[in-house]
């Protein structure tokens, strides 16, 4: 192993390890003994894993060429004597019926039986339409966030952010072309369900994400940046006005539970509420912060906070503006400013050499949880 590979070795081992185990932990307990053990075992194996990284991965190109080499040949070493992980989970699901079934139905995973349409009960699940449904709720989210009036957050008004407003409002300009480009794609992916009324709902979206792409403004982030606020206002509005049409996409639910043949699968998709939820939609409270509401916790350099409002806090000296909204939260120092989603993390470098970062650990449009932590 040469050590340009070891560098890309071990860096690219702490970035799949470190989002593996944010998705096993973000897995909710199914209930299901096998499944929730699994999940469980999984979680286990890769914090092994994460155990032998160096402790700042970063510091480990700055080491001596010889510590790379043997870090990272120890650390494939103890790679390779992991078993095959989708052998253990092929032997775990055949073990248990509950878990077959609704691993054969998940449009991710390889069916291990064949699956057979069963005239006798059309309500019943099938793989095909649980794929569908993941597909139409991820993009009829998309097309309600870019519908989203970027004037609604709160801290476009705030005198503070104002020298970022251009460029934030740049930025929304000319991301919507490429979001509705990827909604287009994504739509044209979206298999056909052989239920009339609901493939003439895709295409009606497809349809509607076409007549708005046509109707944005013209012009890439940087020009958009030269332009004064003012025509940058006009130009939101413009944007809002193309994407009216989309509405439409907030009509699924809706759909979906006139046709019964649709309502199981729906409901079993991952990334749609369920409509037989007794949860109201978006009423999953924010957990609580270690330091709840209290700034000056985190002024030596180390807290978790909740955030409800635009509010300043104080790091080792540095201030930043904190303020949540649909798109995320917002970071904003007197040298830039960054939007980070639930479970996203942002850093800025400080005078000094150290660095402040910003992990968010629960987001919803009226405040965030996040973890702020110092190093060098």
């Amino acid at each position: 192993m040469e050590v340009f590979e070891a560098e890309w070795y071990l860096s690219s081992v702490s970035s799949t390890v470190g989002d593996a185990i944010q998705a096993v932990e973000s897995v909710s307990p199914s209930g299901n003994g096998a499944a929730d053990a699994e999940s469980a075992r999984l979680l286990k194996v890769l914090k092994e894993i994460q155990g032998q990284l160096p402790e700042d991965i970063d510091a480990i190109t700055k080491a001596a060429d010889k510590k790379k080499l043997s870090t990272a040949e120890r650390l494939a070493a103890a790679v390779g004597a992991i078993p095959p992980q989708a052998t253990i989970l092929t032997q775990v699901v055949k073990s248990d019926q509950a878990l077959a079934v609704s691993h054969d139905l998940a449009p991710g995973c390889t069916p291990l039986t064949p699956s057979t349409p069963s005239k006798a009960n059309v309500s019943a699940p099938t793989r095909a339409l649980v794929g569908w449904a993941a597909r139409m709720c991820p993009l009829r989210d998309s097309m309600a966030s870019l519908r989203a009036d970027p004037f609604d957050d709160p801290l476009t008004g705030d005198p503070r952010f104002a020298p970022f407003l251009g460029s934030r409002l740049a930025e929304y300009i000319s991301s919507a072309g490429t979001r509705l480009d990827r909604m287009r794609d994504a739509l044209a992916e979206v298999p056909a369900t052989g239920i009339p009324a609901v493939d003439e709902y895709r295409a009606s979206l497809a349809s509607g994400v076409k007549k708005a792409r046509a109707k944005l403004p013209e012009g890439d982030r940087f020009f958009l940046m030269r332009l004064p606020v003012s025509q940058l206002k006009k130009q939101v509005r413009q944007v809002s006005r193309a994407t009216a049409g989309l509405e439409s996409a907030g009509d699924l639910p809706d759909l979906v539970a006139g046709h019964p043949e649709l309502v199981a699968s729906y409901d079993l998709a991952p990334q749609c509420e369920p409509l037989t939820s007794s949860r109201e939609p978006g009423a999953t409270p924010l957990p609580s912060a270690e330091d709840g509401g209290d700034l000056a916790a985190c002024r030596d350099g180390t807290c978790q906070i909740k955030v409800s409002k635009p509010v300043v806090v104080s790091v080792n000296g540095g201030r930043y503006l904190l303020s949540a909204a649909d798109n995320g939260l917002s970071i904003v120092r007197d040298t830039g400013y960054m939007v980070i989603g639930a479970g996203g993390t942002g850093r800025f470098g400080m005078t000094g050499g150290k660095t402040t970062e910003f992990r968010v650990k629960a987001h919803s449009p009226d405040g965030a949880v996040l973890d702020i932590s110092t190093s060098e």
